[in-house]
């Protein structure tokens, strides 16, 4: 089933609205957990992929490489269609290696804190001073071995004596004063503002390029289940990318401005791409480079479907039985807008 061009237009409005209420969901639910209002569970958003999965391997292995058999040969079809899944991976590859490398810091950042929080807190249980009372006699005494870096100070507060390691005497309380070590593990934990700068616009490349390619793919072939798939992929990749944007890239306040300039350019990418591939194809006849075409769409398809939505959902799910319906209901989905 096509789309008439004018309603092309609106599915690519449609889908700029939908990546943009993708990343605004996220960005609510995000503010309600920092204020306690109440901790959202995603495992949803597992099926939700399988769902979307299931939608674009449906229109990948039965729509467009049918119709890439039917314009060329079938070594051909082939051919390019495993090509298109090759080069998809590929790219995914190469524009990912950067990002994942300069935000290993920042991925588990927030994780990082609570660590060294809980950390710091058992540190501080176990090397806590006594406070001794004014009238009990205190006995100081520190080790003068130069080479040291240690001081020990003996508490003597009845029969019991304590000994604490890098002490640090204040003149009413005794604290603790941690040694340099714990700073440095401080500043390993937490990235650079060019670190964080620098994953934030690898994501945002790695994920324009499938989005260009996905909506040239909609643009060239007009498609209502390959719009269907499409809708459900962007929304739910807006609502994640946001959320891994405001949790590890681009945490900070200071960062606003830039977090908005990538969502909504991101979620322009898919138009844009559904304009470049109608305004390619509209006047080009049926024939070998349309099958071609198709070939290549259905392989970076089939690449978005199971590579980047399926593997991943599945991993996570904990009911396979709701994996399975999941996928299923995607590919009824497909005969049903394709019937």
């Amino acid at each position: 089933m096509s789309i008439a061009p004018v309603s092309l237009m609106g599915t690519a409005l449609a889908l700029f609205a939908v990546a943009c209420a993708g990343g605004s969901l996220s960005i609510c639910l995000s503010s309600k957990r920092r204020e306690g209002v109440h901790d959202c569970s995603f495992h949803w958003l597992n099926y939700a992929n399988l769902l979307a999965a299931g939608v674009l391997i449906g229109v990948s292995a039965f729509h467009m490489l049918p119709d890439a058999l039917e314009s060329c040969s079938t070594g051909q079809a082939l051919g390019v269609y495993v090509l298109g899944f090759i080069v998809v991976a590929f790219l995914d590859t190469v524009l990912s290696h950067d990002h994942h490398h300069a935000s290993q810091g920042g991925v588990n950042q927030q994780l990082s804190q609570e660590r060294y929080k809980d950390e710091e807190e058992a540190n501080a249980s176990e090397n806590a001073p006594l406070l001794m009372d004014k009238a009990l006699e205190r006995e100081i005494s520190f080790a003068t071995d130069a080479s040291s870096t240690i001081s020990c100070v003996s508490c003597q507060q009845g029969d019991h004596e304590d000994v604490l390691l890098s002490g640090q005497v204040v003149e009413d309380d005794l604290y603790v004063a941690f040694s340099g070590e714990n700073n440095r593990e401080r500043e390993a934990m937490y990235p650079s503002n060019r670190t964080t700068i620098a994953s934030a616009w690898s994501l945002w490349l790695a994920l324009s390029v499938h989005s260009l390619l996905e909506g040239a793919s909609l643009g060239a072939h007009d498609r209502l289940d390959l719009a269907l798939g499409l809708f459900l992929h962007k929304g739910l990749v807006a609502f994640s990318v946001t959320a891994s944007w405001r949790q590890t890239c681009l945490k900070s306040q200071q960062y606003s401005y830039l977090w908005m300039v990538l969502c909504l350019s991101f979620a322009a990418m898919t138009p844009v791409g559904i304009f470049l591939g109608w305004t390619l194809m509209k006047d080009h006849q049926e024939g070998t480079t349309d099958g071609i075409v198709a070939a290549l769409a259905g392989g970076t398809f089939l690449y978005v479907g199971v590579g980047e939505l399926l593997l991943p959902a599945w991993q996570k799910s904990s009911y396979r039985v709701l994996a399975v319906l999941a996928i299923a209901a995607g590919l009824g989905l497909v005969a049903l807008f394709a019937s």
